[in-house]
């Protein structure tokens, strides 16, 4: 099974099929964080296995075992696979990226476009780079009315809304993920992005969009076939509230929000960009959210307003972090299945 053959190469999902929220206890005791491990989307490919998308497109590390792992993958489910003629890296958390060769010394990632139909894996290869958007969206399963949304969100759109949220002129996904919190007044825990983990890959045109929610319900369905402890572990986790940064920060808790508000009493911080940007780190960035996290193990309630978080412990404030811009980071919990 897929699962089994992920699990068996990241210590991610063992980590996760006994999952006990202890990072607060961790910051109590002086220890540092487990960074999760970068890994393959195992979910994508049990969509793809069981037809309810047509091809996925993954990034995983350049190098021979990675390789070696996800061809005999593909053979084994008789999948069709190729991958990008280049490597790229991201040199901020906010996602800017460009391609280098393949035999370049720097550490990339490349992706990976996998089918069941050869003629699709081929094409979806061909779209990729902004060459035709719409189709590669549609290849990979995208509902038409996200991939209209995305569409407005790309550079040099008229109707581009995330630059009067972002102090950034880039094309960033991670704001995409902004625009669709703010588009939104009902957030189903299926379309949760701002967790540790999620069902949808894309971006919802809004967070209770019919469509994503039919493909989220499915794959959830699917996962619970597979491994029913994982299924609910991550149902659970996308009922919580959470911190969100960008798709490889952020922390998600165990409390009750209301409003710009969260009382707690656990948490499980995911601040990866140092891992996942290593090529060119935001080392300004990555410094203060372990400083947020810290002092989040210290509190009990947090605020996050447009201008800062602020962080409490028995209603005394002892910590302050400033914001330079409204949408720096979001604090989400969905309301709605």
């Amino acid at each position: 099974m897929i699962l089994k053959t992920i699990s068996e190469n990241s210590g991610r999902y063992r980590e996760l099929t006994s999952l006990i929220f202890s990072d607060k206890k961790r910051i109590e005791e002086g220890k540092l964080f487990i960074p999760a491990k970068i890994t393959i989307s195992s979910t994508e490919l049990l969509a793809l296995k069981n037809d309810i998308k047509p091809s996925v497109r993954i990034d995983i590390p350049f190098n021979e075992k990675m390789h070696s792992m996800i061809k005999d993958l593909c053979k084994n489910n008789k999948f069709f696979m190729y991958h990008s003629d280049y490597k790229f890296i991201s040199n901020s958390n906010l996602d800017v990226s460009w391609p280098i060769k393949l035999n370049s010394p720097k550490k990339g990632l490349v992706f990976y476009y996998i089918s069941k139909n050869e003629k699709i894996a081929k094409e979806l290869k061909r779209c990729d780079r902004g060459v035709n958007f719409e189709r590669f969206s549609a290849l990979l399963g995208y509902p038409d009315c996200c991939i209209e949304f995305a569409k407005k969100l790309r550079p040099g759109s008229p109707e581009n809304h995330v630059r009067d949220a972002i102090k950034y002129d880039d094309y960033l996904w991670s704001t995409n993920h902004v625009r669709s919190f703010r588009n939104s007044k009902q957030f189903s825990f299926y379309l949760n992005k701002y967790s540790i983990l999620g069902l949808v890959s894309h971006t919802p045109c809004h967070l209770n969009c019919k469509e994503s929610k039919i493909y989220a319900k499915k794959l959830l369905s699917i996962i619970r076939g597979e491994n029913k402890e994982l299924a609910q572990i991550t149902e659970y986790l996308l009922k919580l509230p959470s911190l969100f940064w960008n798709y490889a920060d952020k922390i998600v808790f165990q409390g009750e929000k209301k409003g710009d508000s969260l009382r707690y009493h656990d948490f499980l911080t995911n601040l990866n960009s140092h891992i996942k940007f290593s090529s060119f780190p935001d080392h300004e960035l990555s410094a203060k959210l372990m400083k947020i996290a810290s002092m989040v193990g210290k509190g009990d309630m947090l605020e996050n307003s447009k201008s800062n978080i602020r962080i409490f412990k028995n209603s005394k404030l002892i910590a302050e972090f400033e914001k330079p811009y409204e949408f720096e980071c979001i604090l989400t919990e969905p309301n709605t299945n």
